[in-house]
């Protein structure tokens, strides 16, 4: 699967801007695998019990013409992704920081940091109604390492986004 992105660093985290699709979302992001936590204490603090939420979610996709999302933060580790940089030229403007996404579905583990409920929205919502399957939503990547010091750093980054969203 590929798509177009944008490669951008704030602070220590590299990340990458693009949109998926309902249908992309609901195939590809899971929720928090236990072989990444080690403890039901991480899981717990990385993915919220799915409350009713979830359901107020779907049907405001559903009903709502004038739906609309903030981005979506996806971790995203194993497999090989790849990124194919693409030099832009535009009169005097130029950058390296666009280009093309590709992950192997099935190989990586991508899975919500913020906003675990829309990712559950999402699919509950296309289930019912699979003409929405095309809609696109804003999503940030984040790569995540399997390793004590990578799942701190993913631990902090969710405790950020879900207590302090500026």
């Amino acid at each position: 699967m590929k798509f177009a992105a944008i490669k951008a660093q704030m602070g220590i985290w590299k990340y990458y801007v693009t949109t998926l699709t309902f249908e992309d979302i609901s195939n590809c992001v899971s929720p928090i695998p236990k072989e990444i936590s080690n403890s039901d204490s991480y899981t717990n603090l990385l993915q919220r019990s799915i409350t009713d939420n979830v359901e107020n979610i779907k049907e405001y996709i559903l009903k709502q013409p004038e739906r609309f999302f903030n981005s979506i933060v996806l971790a995203i580790y194993n497999g090989n992704p790849k990124w194919y940089e693409l030099d832009i030229n535009v009169e005097e403007y130029s950058t390296y920081s666009v280009g093309v996404f590709e992950i192997t579905p099935g190989e990586e583990i991508i899975f919500p940091v913020y906003g675990q409920h829309r990712v559950e929205g999402i699919k509950k919502a296309i289930i019912e109604n699979p003409d929405l399957a095309n809609e696109k939503v804003p999503v940030i990547l984040i790569g995540h390492q399997n390793t004590s010091e990578g799942k701190q750093r993913t631990r902090r980054l969710f405790s950020t986004l879900n207590r302090r969203s500026f």
